[in-house]
């Protein structure tokens, strides 16, 4: 069993500007949570574009994307969410200075990276404030470094 949920907007301003009476976002995560600890799968979507919301709605929100078949996974903390779309369309969509490619499966927003280490093979491991770890390819290190030099 499973509902989808339309959350409106992470900013709270945006929320009080619609006259709306919905949960504000810090609930979001406890509402969810409620959900499936009653055995319901939660899908959802955000509002973006609100007069209230800048432009760092998308900093503030996703720490990394992954690509998953025709699907994209947004990964916004511990919580995933699914979009019809593909890695290349959406990275085509979004600013080249916050989101960037690292690997052919993921696209990292730069303003979450905590630190970068030599992993294996060349390769090097992004480690996000999340605590999420992405792979940084040979392949697209220079363009990751053009905005977050890698130190060897």
């Amino acid at each position: 069993t499973g509902v989808f949920v339309g959350f409106e907007s992470l900013n709270d301003d945006s929320i009080i500007n619609t006259g709306k009476r919905t949960p504000m976002p810090d609930d979001y995560a406890r509402r969810v949570k409620m959900l499936h600890d009653s055995g319901i799968q939660v899908s959802g979507s955000f509002v973006l574009g609100f007069d209230h919301d800048r432009p760092d709605v998308f900093i503030k929100t996703i720490d990394w994307i992954e690509a998953s078949g025709n699907y994209t996974v947004l990964h916004v903390g511990d919580e995933t969410f699914e979009i019809r779309s593909s890695l290349t369309k959406l990275e085509g969509e979004l600013d080249p200075k916050r989101f960037v490619r690292v690997h052919k499966s993921h696209l990292v927003n730069i303003a979450r990276v905590v630190e970068v280490t030599p992993w294996v093979s060349g390769d090097w491991r992004i480690r996000l404030q999340s605590g999420a770890e992405v792979n940084l390819s040979r392949r697209y290190r220079q363009r990751f470094e053009a905005l977050a030099p890698v130190r060897a």
